[in-house]
């Protein structure tokens, strides 16, 4: 498990870049095709929605495979539920050559949490190139049938 995140009085994590997690760490970004998949008339097909890459509520949230991992879960299992039936990936690495944090935030429910933060001193928003260099990392971690990434 990675060491506690740093936090505020109120108990939050506090945007960070945990050195705990490693360039080729994979992150996996959950997808609810209510809000993460759109028609795309030009290519005649469903794609991810840019909204996908984009920081909700402080972070963009994201969960830290290898942590799944070393407790011994099927991280596939782990991130799919009713909601989230599929997942892209993408590497911490990727996040950080976007100039994006990538911190360790546990919450109830699911200690291999992170977020991605960007960079101080807005660490709820991301550029529309920040966004579009994540789209561009990822791949299909559970894919859905028929919807293509970009």
């Amino acid at each position: 498990m990675l060491s506690p995140p740093p936090r505020d009085d109120d108990g939050n994590a506090i945007p960070h870049d945990h050195a705990e997690i490693l360039p080729g760490d994979t992150l996996i970004r959950r997808i609810n095709p209510i809000h993460h998949v759109v028609p795309d008339d030009n290519r005649n097909c469903r794609r991810l929605s840019s909204k996908l890459m984009k920081p909700q509520g402080g972070g963009m949230s994201v969960d830290h495979e290898r942590t799944i991992l070393e407790e011994g879960k099927d991280p596939v299992a782990f991130v799919r539920t009713p909601v989230y039936v599929a997942a892209v990936q993408f590497q911490a690495q990727a996040a950080r050559a976007a100039s994006l944090r990538v911190g360790y935030d546990p919450i109830e429910g699911n200690p291999y949490h992170c977020e991605v933060w960007g960079a101080a001193p807005r660490a709820d928003k991301f550029t529309g190139a920040q966004e579009k260099a994540l789209l561009n990392a990822c791949g299909w971690y559970i894919p859905i049938e028929g919807v293509e990434i970009r």
